[in-house]
């Protein structure tokens, strides 16, 4: 058996490395303050839009607890020139997706759809960013909608709240960091059209803003289209950072949390008759009982099946029958 060959680098060589891949990246900044970053990609025929915006859970004011997630649903309910839940139909129609998230810092909206769709994806985005309709209507549809996705994510769900709801108040002290960015109902239920409008001229201005455009695609083409949909969105001013700071803790927290979540229940019955008797392991998983006994009562009965004959007789007379000679036409 030949050992095996150890292979030692040389002394002074640099040592070996995974090659870290390397995309061009491409920044432009445009008059209303709009960041804009380019890296294409030419791997695949695909494009992805994304905007992403400077306000999270951390940056919501006291007594608005889940603003921020609850705009986000307000920016899928049209725009000036794009109807009520016509942007996934825009997207859907061209062959791509769509989704939008809302994080502790930041809020993002984005497109993945074919390369000879890069500029629908802009201009569904600047749309929005220009003038999304934020309307009484709107506004209270997308609360009930809100609320409903709390109760069937969070609170229907065994655990659901941690770690979102259950962890911070724990970990932080501060109202940005340990407050729960799902909402409060109360909050949600007590938002105003006036609310929503200052949330928007505040946080979703375009120097609040950055746009980024990847895969298959012309720089030069992209930056055309940025500037025609995007250029004329009116400047506005950016809200400062907040104070994310946290008091330094001298002492460990603990918290137990019970949850309501109990075991599922089954029951199970075994059903008087034959076929029971015979395989007492074959039991019906659901009640009630009765009401399968029932519905077989009501049935009609079957007729007998014709009796079938074996399966060498079958081959018999299939073999006589082959002997026979062919008759003339």
């Amino acid at each position: 058996m030949v050992p095996p060959t150890v292979v030692r680098p040389r002394q002074g060589a640099a040592s070996p490395s995974l090659p870290v891949p390397s995309y061009p990246i491409e920044r432009v900044r445009l008059g209303n303050g709009l960041r804009v970053l380019f890296a294409p990609d030419r791997t695949a025929p695909v494009v992805a839009v994304s905007v992403h915006y400077d306000v999270g859970f951390r940056s919501e004011p006291q007594g608005r607890t889940g603003f921020a997630h609850l705009f986000e649903h307000l920016m899928f309910q049209g725009s000036a020139n794009v109807g009520k839940a016509e942007h996934p139909k825009h997207v859907q129609a061209a062959g791509g997706i769509f989704n939008g998230s809302t994080h502790p810092d930041h809020t993002d909206y984005y497109e993945l759809l074919p390369s000879g769709a890069l500029e629908l994806a802009l201009f569904l985005e600047a749309d929005r960013m220009r003038s999304p309709k934020i309307t009484q209507q709107n506004l209270e549809n997308q609360i009930a909608v809100v609320q409903e996705e709390i109760r069937v994510n969070v609170l229907n769900r065994p655990y659901g709240g941690f770690p979102w709801i259950s962890l911070p108040p724990v970990a932080f002290d501060t109202f940005p960091n340990a407050h729960n960015g799902y909402g409060d109902f109360t909050e949600l239920a007590a938002a105003s059209l006036d609310d929503a409008e200052d949330f928007f001229d505040k946080f979703y201005a375009p120097g609040n803003a950055v746009l980024t455009v990847t895969g298959d695609f012309d720089p030069a083409e992209a930056l055309t289209f940025v500037e025609r949909y995007f250029g004329d969105i009116p400047a506005r001013a950016v809200p400062a950072p907040g104070s994310f700071a946290e008091p330094v803790r001298s002492q460990e927290r603990r918290e137990r949390i019970t949850d309501r979540a109990r075991p599922p229940r089954r029951a199970r019955r075994r059903l008087p008759g034959a076929r029971s008797d015979r395989r007492p392991d074959r039991f019906p998983r659901l009640l009630p009982a009765r009401r399968r006994a029932q519905r077989r009562r009501r049935q009609p009965a079957r007729a007998p099946a014709r009796p079938t004959r074996p399966f060498g007789d079958r081959c018999a007379r299939l073999a006589r029958y082959l002997r026979k000679p062919l008759r003339a036409a």
